[in-house]
Parts: structure tokens; sequence; C-alpha cells
């Protein structure tokens, strides 16, 4: 009788374990898939810029170089911009910085 509920406390008290672990590798499947979404976000808007800029539409401004430094800079400012945000957003999500 005693053994038997060793035994038992002893399955339980191992199920909880596996049960942790499961959930420590689920959470680093998660911010993997997070870290890949601020990625796939970032390739987003420089192709976006790239797509406004690249159209072939004729309005006098593709023959200016000053157009394109603008566009250029406009666009990096905008992805780091836009990184910068989610990455900030994965901080406080996380607990680390408190607001």
């Amino acid at each position: 009788m005693w053994a038997e509920n060793e035994t038992q406390k002893e399955i339980e008290a191992s199920e909880k374990l596996m049960e942790l672990q499961l959930d420590t590798t689920r959470n680093k499947l998660l911010k993997a898939d997070l870290c890949f979404s601020v990625i796939n976000i970032s390739v987003g808007v420089g192709a976006m810029i790239a797509g406004i800029l690249g159209m072939n539409l004729h309005n006098g401004r593709e023959e200016s170089s000053e157009w394109w430094f603008i566009g250029t800079a406009l666009g990096i400012v905008f992805g780091v911009f836009v990184v910068g945000s989610c990455l900030g957003l994965i901080v406080m999500y996380q607990g680390l910085l408190r607001l």
C-alpha cells in the first residue's frame, strides 16, 4: 500500500516535470516564431518601399538623384522604426522593461 502511494507520487512528479519541459520547448518555439515574424515585417516594409519607388510611372522625379536619396533615407528610417517598435513590444511583453 505504501509503495503504491510512493510510486503514484513519483509518476505524478514525472508527469509534471515532462509538462514543464514541453512548456519550455513551446515557449522557445514561440519566441523563434516571433523573431521570424519581425524579420518578415522588415523585409515586407523594404519590399513595399522598393515597389513604390520602382514603379514605371513617369513623373519627372526618377531622373533626379536627390529623390532617390530621400526615398532611400525614408525607407531606412521607416524600416528601423518598424523593427525597433517590434523589438520594443517583445521586450515589454516579456516583462524585461516596465513602463
